[in-house]
């Protein structure tokens, strides 16, 4: 009796020590919880000053940017381009000029250029001083002259007006810039019939395009004669008087 009496009271005594234990773990954990709580408290009007100042500097800096960008606008480079395109586009949408032929010097003289192209390209580049192919190069220049024509005669850049773009000599659009332009124009357009010619007759032989003759050339001379024509057109406008 006594013994199981003595097991009881040591049963008792662990459980009353568990117990006790527990109670302080909470209440230390407790206490700590409040001191956290109360610190935050204390230090919450500092955060709440520290976030407002950071929030009313980004909102300074964000409008002193907006007032910089308005102060000094982003110039944008003109690209030329686009200068040059929208200038073509310009001279598309205005009235054709006449189809006929007013300075015949000038006219003979875009023959001699194309055909004098065609023939080096011939010589001095592709055959190599070889005279068996100046023939070919001949009849390609000339082919080359009649689309130039046409597109010339479409264009208007045989009239005396041409040298300053059918804008006048008293306006501030014409001059050397405005006549290469519309040579620019005028050789698009013959580039243009050279290249529908020569699929038209390579559909009709059935053969590729580039295979027989002179459009082994057409590479070079539609290239080249872009330049030569615009720099030609642009130098004759430079150095014609205005009446």
């Amino acid at each position: 009796m006594r013994q199981r009496l003595g097991t009881a009271l040591i049963v008792c005594m662990s459980i009353w020590m568990r117990c006790d234990a527990l109670v302080s773990l909470q209440t230390s954990s407790t206490l700590r919880l409040l001191d956290k709580s109360h610190t935050f408290q204390k230090h919450r009007p500092i955060a709440t000053r520290i976030l407002s100042s950071l929030s009313e500097d980004d909102e300074s800096r964000k409008m002193n940017s907006e007032e910089n960008q308005q102060q000094c606008p982003v110039v944008e480079k003109p690209n030329p381009i686009q200068s040059v395109w929208s200038q073509l586009q310009k001279e598309q949408g205005r009235k054709r000029p006449p189809v006929q032929v007013e300075d015949q010097d000038v006219m003979l003289f875009d023959v001699f250029l194309l055909v004098n192209l065609s023939l080096s390209i011939s010589f001095w580049v592709v055959h190599r001083m070889d005279l068996s192919y100046v023939g070919s190069a001949f009849n390609e220049g000339c082919l080359l002259s009649v689309c130039w024509l046409v597109a010339g005669l479409w264009n208007g850049v045989f009239l005396n007006s041409a040298v300053d773009g059918h804008y006048g000599s008293t306006d501030e659009r014409g001059g050397p810039k405005a006549a290469g332009l519309l040579a620019l124009n005028t050789f698009v357009g013959t580039i243009n019939l050279r290249l529908l010619f020569a699929l038209m007759v390579a559909v009709l032989g059935h053969r590729h395009v580039g295979g027989i003759g002179g459009e082994e050339f057409m590479p070079l001379e539609l290239g080249c004669g872009l330049i030569l024509m615009t720099s030609w057109r642009a130098l004759h406008s430079s150095v014609t008087p205005r009446i």
